[in-house]
């Protein structure tokens, strides 16, 4: 696995944690799990994502964020989670790509 694939890793794992927070009805306790990310892991992601052909998710993690902050209906949180988790996947599927074919080829 590389750092890449690590840091997406770790994102993802502490909005699983911030989500099921938030669902439990803890926005308390979940806001520190959505803001990490954006505050301490996204910075090592945001050089790598040209080289794995990833689209980056910044804005998506902010509006997360602030769903969770301001207390926004559950559903509104879903939206904007599934749209940080699809731009996580993608994320990981340009890191396999990029793996299995370092010199790029198809």
């Amino acid at each position: 696995m590389s750092q890449f694939q690590t840091e997406l890793a770790l994102t993802e794992g502490h909005l699983r944690a911030g989500f099921a927070l938030f669902a439990a009805d803890r926005a308390d306790l979940a806001i520190t799990h959505m803001k990490h990310p954006k505050d301490e892991i996204y910075s090592g992601l945001e050089p790598q994502l040209a080289k794995y052909n990833a689209v980056g998710f910044a804005d998506e993690l902010t509006a997360l964020a602030l769903s969770v902050e301001t207390q926004k209906p559950l559903t509104e949180v879903q939206a904007a989670y599934d749209a940080v988790l699809a731009r996580i996947g993608a994320g990981h599927v340009g890191a396999r790509h990029v793996r299995r074919n370092p010199c790029g080829d198809p």
